[in-house]
């Protein structure tokens, strides 16, 4: 498998050797695996200041190309991504034409390509319901999860094309499973959850409050000392925390920066954001932004207004006791 660095897909020893964040995987190394590694898709520290998106894509896949020529083409069964990076970078979303590209280099070496939208789909990065509707770029293998039922109840999911589904009818079925898949009240849940949001329209809602909240945050959360960058997409937007903006240099893993942001947005603003960072084991300190889908215009400027009061509190202590 190709699997890229700053990305994570689970907890089981497959999903950590697929997945490239090193502070969850080395725990666990010499248990793994052999997967090799690409470069992730990160246009806030990979991307060269003028370098063009085609030219940063086409690096991106050279170097996804070495891996599997290094490995093997005949060793290699597929490539693994996130089309918007959760919790290893921060809700980072591919630049344009990347996700076509994967899949041309996969159509090439007759691999399959998966995508994990276990965090960015179901409609939370303001598309129907998987993100890489973004580019209309159709994975082989999807996984799903968590959005699908709302949090009510634990459910995950493996959508597979017809060539595969195809090939699994011919040699009858496949035989390897989990007693608790399959469970009638999971899906009970999930699809009263997926009715509720066809429904209300939480999808069209997912999409432009998304883009409100993204301008708010661009307006309002941008241009404070210590925010570096905003992104992502729809309902599943991130930001990344820096000593200087210009220089991009990350805060020591000792201060805890994102971890102690949402602590004190929990205990003194009234409001929870998701802390992570350091997937590669030095760079980022990154806070998730994922509302309900249900969220109004009011909603989004209590986020922003308590989030802006919350970054300018913690940073004027920080700088006080340094």
């Amino acid at each position: 498998m190709i699997g890229r660095k700053q990305s994570y897909h689970g907890i089981s020893l497959g999903a950590l050797a697929v997945g490239g964040h090193k502070a969850r995987r080395d725990p666990f190394r010499d248990n793994l695996m052999e997967v090799r590694h690409a470069m992730p898709c990160d246009s806030y520290r990979g991307q060269g200041q003028d370098e063009s998106d085609e030219g940063y894509v086409t690096r991106l896949i050279d170097d996804m190309e070495a891996q599997i020529r290094n490995a093997g083409e005949d060793r290699v069964a597929g490539v693994i991504i996130e089309p918007i990076v959760g919790a290893a970078l921060g809700c980072m979303p591919p630049v344009s034409g990347y996700l076509q590209a994967v899949r041309d280099l996969c159509d090439r070496y007759d691999l399959l390509l998966i995508f994990d939208e276990i965090m960015c789909g179901m409609g939370r990065s303001g598309t129907y319901y998987h993100a890489w509707q973004h580019e209309n770029v159709a994975p082989d293998i999807l996984l799903t999860g968590k959005g699908m039922a709302a949090g009510h109840f634990p459910i995950s999911g493996m959508l597979i094309n017809r060539e595969i589904y195809h090939v699994m009818e011919s040699v009858g079925g496949f035989n390897h499973g989990q007693t608790f898949e399959n469970y009638p009240l999971a899906c009970a849940a999930a699809l009263a959850v997926l009715n509720i949001i066809d429904e209300q329209k939480l999808l069209k809602n997912t999409s432009e409050m998304g883009e409100l909240l993204m301008k708010r945050l661009k307006a309002e959360i941008l241009p404070l000392p210590h925010v570096g960058h905003v992104r992502g997409g729809g309902l599943f937007l991130g930001l990344e925390f820096v000593k200087d903006k210009l220089l991009k240099e990350s805060f020591g893993a000792a201060d805890e920066i994102s971890l102690s942001i949402a602590r004190l947005g929990l205990d003194e603003f009234n409001i929870q954001f998701y802390p992570c960072g350091r997937s590669n084991g030095k760079d980022g300190d990154y806070l998730i932004i994922a509302p309900a889908f249900n969220i109004d215009e009011d909603h989004v400027e209590i986020i922003v207004s308590r989030l802006k009061a919350l970054l300018t509190a913690f940073f004027s202590d920080f700088k006080a006791i340094r």
